[in-house]
This record gives structure tokens, sequence and C-alpha cells, in this order.
């Protein structure tokens, strides 16, 4: 069976345990864990419905978008240009509720999980991006580095 690569060269499809099942509710709750802090703290008061997923993924799910940001963050890595796209001005508290909301679409609309997983991938992504420019920006990866040689972890 041959892989399908979303933009960011993952697997468009979620992987799956041994018995077959899709390990995205555990992402979804590792997601949602992970970006849910107090300084981002949104509630969600209800499960979106199958409409808004679809309407809301429609506008999300885009591989112009997808490519726009990772050529302009491949021109950043390599030459030192600035992300200047729409999705990099982002602020996390939307990257967290677009990631927060892709998750629990998945288990709304299960015939379009795959996109829905695809679309939260790449918004991780996004964040992933933003906090190695953190760390770079405070000369921190460098400390990363050596703690984790020292096992630091």
């Amino acid at each position: 069976m041959s892989q399908i690569l979303n933009a960011r060269g993952y697997n468009r499809l979620p992987p799956r345990d041994a018995e077959g099942e899709t390990t995205l509710k555990k992402l979804g709750l590792l997601v949602a864990i992970l970006f849910t802090v107090p300084a981002f703290a949104q509630e969600i008061k209800h499960a979106p419905t199958v409409e808004q997923c679809r309407a809301d993924v429609a506008l999300w799910h885009n591989l112009k978008i997808f490519t726009e940001y990772n050529s302009a963050q491949t021109a950043w890595a390599s030459d030192g240009v600035p992300n200047r796209t729409p999705t990099a001005q982002l602020p996390l508290t939307t990257i967290q509720s677009r990631l927060l909301e892709m998750a629990v679409c998945t288990d709304v609309d299960k015939p379009n999980h795959a996109t829905y997983y695809e679309t939260n991938q790449f918004y991780a992504g996004v964040v992933h991006d933003r906090y190695v420019r953190f760390l770079k920006r405070h000369g921190l990866m460098d400390q990363l580095w050596a703690e984790d040689a020292a096992g630091e972890r």
C-alpha cells in the first residue's frame, strides 16, 4: 500500500495500533493537553456540528495555504527570510482553537477524519515552528541540545 503524504510530508492517514484502530483519539487528547495551558485556555462549550466542521475545514485545509507557509518556512530556515504568510501571523490562541476543533471533528464527522487529521497535523507543525523560532530567538536552542545530550529530558 503506497503512502499518501500531505503538504508537510507526513502520512495523510492517522496511524493505527495493533488492533487496527486509529490512534487519532489519543492524538486529539494529547493535542488538547499540550495546547490547553492557562495562557491560551479556551473552553469548547459544545461539540461543533458536522456542518461547522466541514465549513471550517474547507477554509483551513488548503494546499495553497500549506504550500505557501511551508515555502516561506524553508526560506526562513535556509536564508533567514521572515515568514510573513497569513498563517505565520495567526496568534497561538487561534491556532490552538483550530487544533482542538479539528481533533473534535474527527469524531463528529468520521467519513472525513483524514482531512481533519491532515489539517490538525499542519497546524501542529505551525506551532512546532513557532516553538523553534522562540528557542532560537532567545538563545535556548543550544541549551536544549546540551541538556538533552546530558540525558535531561
